[in-house]
C-alpha cells in the first residue's frame, strides 16, 4: 500500500462580495488544522490558521495509518466552517467522536518543541 497526499481546507463562510468590509458584529475565528496518528497520538502536522477565512494543511497519509484531524481555536466564539477533503487516490473518511482535549494540547506542544519546524513556521524568540 502506496501513500497518499491528501490537503484538508477549513472554509469560514462569509457574505459574497464582503472580503474586505465585515458587516458589523461579524468576525472570523482562528481555525487551525492539527493531524494526528490516531494509534500514537502522534503530531503529523499542524497549520495555524488565524483569523482568516480558509486554512488548509497538505500531508502524505500512509494507507495502513488512521489518522485524526482536529480543528482547533484559540478564541472562546465558535462558529461554522467547511472542511473540504481533497486527495490523490481514494480515502475513507468518517466523524467520529472528539479525543480528549489532552491530545490536542499534547500534539501541539510536541510539534512546537520539535528542534525544526516545517518552512512555513516561524518561532520568534524573545531574550529576557
Amino acid at each position: 500500500a502506496k501513500a497518499t497526499d491528501c490537503w484538508f481546507m477549513a472554509v469560514q463562510p462569509t457574505e459574497r462580495g464582503k472580503q474586505t468590509k465585515r458587516p458589523k458584529g461579524y468576525y472570523l475565528n482562528d481555525v487551525s488544522l492539527l493531524l494526528v496518528a490516531a494509534e500514537s497520538g502522534e503530531t503529523v502536522d499542524f497549520a495555524l490558521g488565524g483569523a482568516r477565512r480558509d486554512v488548509s494543511l497538505s500531508a502524505m497519509l500512509d494507507a495502513d495509518r488512521e489518522y485524526i484531524l482536529i480543528p482547533v481555536s484559540f478564541k472562546a466564539n465558535r462558529g461554522p466552517f467547511v472542511l473540504r477533503v481533497y486527495a490523490a487516490d481514494p480515502v475513507g473518511v468518517q466523524v467520529c467522536t472528539p479525543p480528549p482535549a489532552s491530545t490536542a494540547w499534547d500534539a501541539i506542544h510536541r510539534f512546537a518543541l520539535r528542534p525544526a519546524l516545517p518552512r512555513s513556521v516561524q518561532r520568534l524568540v524573545h531574550r529576557l
